[in-house]
C-alpha cells in the first residue's frame, strides 16, 4: 500500500515538473500567437513538429524506423515554418525585384494594358499555388502519418 502511494505521489511530482517545463518551452510561442490569423497555427505547429523531430532524434536508437519518421517530421516542420513566413511571392520574385517594383506601380496606377501587369498576376498566381502546394503536402504527410510518431 505505501508504495503505490509512493509511486502516485512520485508519478505525481514528475507530471508537475515536466508541466512546468512545457509552459516554460512554450511560453515565447504562445506569447505571440493571435487569433485572427491563420498563419500563427503553423507557428505553433512548426514548435511542436520541431520538439517532436528533436525527441525522434534523442531515442533514434530505440525504435525501428526512426530515420524514417524523423525525415517526415523534418518535412512536416519545415513546410509547416515555410507557410508560416509566408514567402512565396519573394520566391516567386526572386532576381527580378526591379521588375516586381515597376509592375506594382502600375498596379496600383490601374495600368490595365501592361504587360508587367499581366506578368505581376502570373507571379501572384504561382505564389498561390506554392503555398497551396506546400499546405496540402503538410496537411496530407500529417493525415498520413501522424499516428506513427510516437515515442
Amino acid at each position: 500500500m505505501r508504495i503505490k502511494i509512493f509511486e502516485r505521489l512520485k508519478q505525481s511530482f514528475s507530471n508537475f515538473v515536466c508541466g512546468i517545463h512545457n509552459l516554460i518551452k512554450w511560453l515565447p510561442v504562445i506569447w505571440h500567437d493571435r487569433d485572427w490569423d491563420y498563419c500563427y497555427l503553423y507557428n505553433i505547429l512548426y514548435f511542436k513538429l520541431k520538439n517532436m523531430e528533436q525527441l525522434h532524434e534523442e531515442y533514434s536508437d530505440l525504435f525501428v524506423n526512426s530515420k524514417k519518421k524523423i525525415r517526415q517530421l523534418k518535412i512536416a516542420k519545415n513546410l509547416a515554418k515555410r507557410l508560416f513566413g509566408e514567402n512565396y511571392i519573394s520566391n516567386v520574385i526572386m532576381g527580378q525585384e526591379e521588375r516586381y517594383d515597376l509592375a506594382l506601380k502600375k498596379f496600383l496606377r490601374n495600368d490595365k494594358n501592361s504587360t508587367d501587369l499581366k506578368w505581376f498576376e502570373r507571379c501572384y498566381e504561382h505564389a498561390d499555388y506554392m503555398e497551396e502546394q506546400d499546405r496540402e503536402y503538410l496537411f496530407n504527410l500529417i493525415k498520413k502519418h501522424i499516428c506513427g510518431w510516437w515515442i
